[in-house]
């Protein structure tokens, strides 16, 4: 679909999954460790030595405010 912008669309997706009533905490978990537990691609997801890394730092706390993930002050590839 042309109107589904990586990334902003998996944000959006994730705030209609809290809409519904699933704890942030486990919102972020399933689009991170989650997605990647279920690809099979054990060396992202989450972070551990000898792991990639792409990481977003945000200046809020997203537990909180799920929003602050639609503006990160940081992002870092590998």
């Amino acid at each position: 679909n042309p109107w589904l912008l990586p990334g902003r669309s998996l944000l959006d997706e994730l705030a209609l999954w809290k809409r519904a009533g699933i704890p942030v905490a486990d919102c972020i978990r399933a689009a991170t460790a989650g997605a990647c537990e279920r690809l099979g691609i054990e060396l992202r997801g989450t972070i551990r030595k000898a792991k990639y890394a792409d990481l977003i730092a945000v200046d809020r706390d997203p537990l909180a405010d799920l929003g602050a993930l639609f503006r990160p002050a940081v992002v870092v590839v590998r």
